[in-house]
């Protein structure tokens, strides 16, 4: 469990930030929409795109729903992105 929880830590923070700016600037949605969307703050959010936190796996599927891409490809790079 702790390896597994390590994978999932690890891939957040790597590459998470990155993708997560990526869908929202194409989704053409701001970052206060998104961040109600998807039940968390907007500083949450902006601290997520910045790299200075790295969100729970629950806050992070909650993203990518309000995002409409895979919470798979949000946190890993796997899985249907942004269009």
């Amino acid at each position: 469990l702790f390896r597994s929880n390590l994978r999932v830590f690890r891939a957040l923070h790597e590459g998470f930030p990155a993708r997560l700016q990526q869908s929202r600037e194409r989704s053409g949605l701001s970052m206060r929409t998104l961040s109600t969307a998807a039940g968390v703050s907007v500083q949450a959010w902006s601290n997520s795109e910045a790299g200075k936190v790295v969100p729970r796996v629950d806050t992070a599927e909650r993203m990518a729903v309000a995002l409409g891409v895979a919470p798979s490809w949000l946190a890993f790079g796997e899985g249907p992105g942004p269009n």
